[in-house]
């Protein structure tokens, strides 16, 4: 049987590394709203406002997920 001790140990080595990964993620998200600002200033497409709210979208999904395992977890 495992101590009570191993496990709690274990279980926050996981939380830990959950938050880091998932911190991790949106500075790759902030990174690619970061390079769709600057394709959109060297391209002129009529997609380019969807791939901008896309992009958005995606980059404050990644910080809530963030900010709720930091409250959750």
């Amino acid at each position: 049987m495992i101590p009570l001790q191993y496990t709690s140990i274990g279980l926050l080595i996981a939380k830990v590394l959950t938050v880091i990964g998932l911190i991790l993620y949106a500075i790759y998200a902030g990174i690619m709203f970061r390079q769709e600002q600057l394709m959109s200033k060297v391209l002129a497409d009529k997609s380019e406002g969807v791939l901008r709210i896309l992009t958005l979208t995606h980059f404050g999904a990644a910080l809530f997920v963030v900010v709720l395992a930091l409250i959750i977890l």
